[in-house]
C-alpha cells in the first residue's frame, strides 16, 4: 500500500472517529468548532505533525480515573506538550458539560434570549407602576 493511501485510510478513520466521544478525534473537532481553529493550528498548539494529528485522533481519550497518566503516556508517544494537551482536553470536557445542562434544563439559546427578553420588560414595568403612583398622590 502507498503512503498517500495510508494517508486518506488514516484521515477516513479519523473522520469517522470525530463522532464518537470516546475518542480524541471528537475532542479536536468540538475544540477547533469552538476556538474556530483549523488542523494546522491544532496540530500547532499541541506540538504535532499533521500525520501525528491524524494518527492522534484514532487514541482513546485519557480515562478520568489516570487522566494524567494517560496523557502523559500520549504525550510521550508523540513528542507532545502534555500540558497543553491536557488543557485543551479539559477546555472541551467543560464546554460539554455546559451543553449537558442546558440540554438538561430544557433551555436553549433561544431560552436564553426569551428570559433575557422577559427580565427586561419586567424591569421597565414596576418603574411604571411607581410613576403612576407618583402622579395619583
Amino acid at each position: 500500500m502507498k503512503s498517500s493511501e495510508k494517508f486518506a485510510l488514516l484521515a477516513r478513520a479519523a473522520h469517522r472517529a470525530s463522532v464518537k466521544p470516546d475518542y480524541l478525534a471528537w475532542v479536536f473537532a468540538r475544540y477547533a468548532d469552538a476556538e474556530r481553529k483549523t488542523d494546522e493550528e491544532l496540530a500547532g498548539l499541541i506540538g504535532a505533525s499533521m500525520i501525528d494529528l491524524r494518527r492522534l485522533r484514532l487514541c482513546l481519550i485519557p480515562r478520568s480515573e489516570s487522566f494524567a497518566a494517560d496523557v502523559q503516556q500520549i504525550a510521550r508517544m508523540f513528542g507532545l506538550d502534555a500540558g497543553r494537551l491536557a488543557k485543551m482536553i479539559r477546555h472541551v470536557e467543560a464546554l460539554q458539560g455546559m451543553a449537558d445542562d442546558r440540554e438538561a434544563e430544557g433551555v436553549g439559546e433561544v431560552g436564553l434570549l426569551m428570559a433575557a427578553r422577559a427580565r427586561g420588560k419586567k424591569q421597565n414595568a414596576p418603574t411604571k407602576r411607581k410613576e403612576d403612583d407618583l402622579g395619583s398622590k
